[in-house]
This record gives C-alpha cells, sequence and structure tokens, in this order.
C-alpha cells in the first residue's frame, strides 16, 4: 500500500495506509513519508474479530393489498406514496402518480430500512406489530443495543434503546410509519 498520513503520537506513529480503496490504520514505532509505498505483515494471533457497527436494519419486503409493508415476521404501516415522487392515494387505495397512473401496489416487492433508534420495544405481543425475543442487550455507553429474533422467520430487530431489559424477555416492536423507509425492487403493476 501507500501511506497516506503519519502522525507521530508520543511513543509510536500512527499512519494511514491506502491499500487500493481501502485505508488501514498502523501503529508503528518506525513511522514512514506520505506517499512511500510500504508492505505490512498482521500475525494470525493479532487479529481480532469483531462485530461490524450497526447503522440502519435493512429487509427485503413486500406491500400487501392494504398499501402495509410486510416484513421480518410483521405487518406495519408505511407511506407508500415514497415509492414514486409525486404520488398520492386514491379512495381506493390505489396509488396515483405524479403522471396520473393508477397503480396497484400488492405484492410489489420493496427494499425496507428502519433506523435503530426508531424502533419501540413493548413488553406485550398485542401493542406491536412483530414479536420476538431479545437475544442479546450490550451497554454502549449511554445507551443500550437490543437485538430481538422473530418467532418464525428469525430475522432480528437491533435497536438502540435508554432502559435495560433481560436476554430472553419476550417483547414486541413497533415502528412509526414515518420511520420506515421503503425502496422498489421491482415496478408495480400499472
Amino acid at each position: 500500500g501507500v501511506i497516506s498520513s503519519c502522525i507521530f503520537k508520543g511513543v509510536h506513529y500512527e499512519m494511514a495506509m491506502m491499500v487500493g480503496r481501502t485505508e488501514i490504520i498502523i501503529q508503528s514505532t518506525k513511522g514512514y513519508d506520505e506517499g512511500e509505498k510500504v508492505s505490512a505483515n498482521i500475525e494470525p494471533n493479532n487479529i481480532h474479530i469483531m462485530h461490524k457497527e450497526f447503522v440502519s436494519n435493512v429487509y427485503d419486503g413486500y406491500i400487501n393489498k392494504n398499501n402495509k409493508v410486510c416484513f421480518a415476521d410483521g405487518e406495519f404501516d408505511c407511506d407508500v406514496t415514497q415509492l414514486y415522487e409525486g404520488s398520492y392515494l386514491d379512495e381506493e387505495g390505489y396509488l396515483i402518480t405524479a403522471e396520473g397512473e393508477k397503480l396497484d401496489l400488492t405484492d410489489v416487492d420493496v427494499k425496507v430500512e428502519v433506523g435503530l433508534k426508531d424502533i419501540e420495544i413493548i413488553d406485550n405481543d398485542e401493542d406491536g406489530n412483530a414479536c420476538g425475543s431479545i437475544i442479546s442487550i450490550v451497554y454502549k455507553g449511554d445507551h443500550y443495543q437490543v437485538i430481538i429474533r422473530t418467532d418464525e422467520e428469525e430475522e432480528d430487530f437491533v435497536c438502540d434503546t435508554e432502559y435495560t431489559w433481560n436476554e430472553n424477555d419476550r417483547v414486541s416492536v413497533k415502528i412509526p410509519k414515518e420511520k420506515i423507509k421503503l425502496t422498489l425492487k421491482q415496478e408495480a403493476k400499472r
């Protein structure tokens, strides 16, 4: 790779090395100049595999006949007009595009994205849209990161909350309509 930056930190140098488009941060007692080509050797015992930091939940879903999005063992209210800019729903529930086309969204495949802070955890099944059990809870310094696994499809909801829960707690999840982002995976029936 090529050294893109080198800073002396008092005891060691901290360098950024670009390997193609990937940046690697290196700490060493020997510093190298910016632009210098170098190689790095990593001993197998020094490799630490860590969980990837989640930024949002992403699911494959579909729109049902009631214009709700179905994903992760649940059926959620959503704003289907975000799928076509300038669209609206008519009285019969059909989507009308900005060009005036009437679309039936039933069974249209969508990508669903939900932020970590946008999921509400509820301690009873009836008040949420999907149910499952907490399989992990980790304190992150100022909040807890909770993973809820659904019953049937074993989909995971990862969410950040200020409240503490216990592993194996039975819970349900609720997501506000405006917090569900949808993207088309296929065109709707005209």
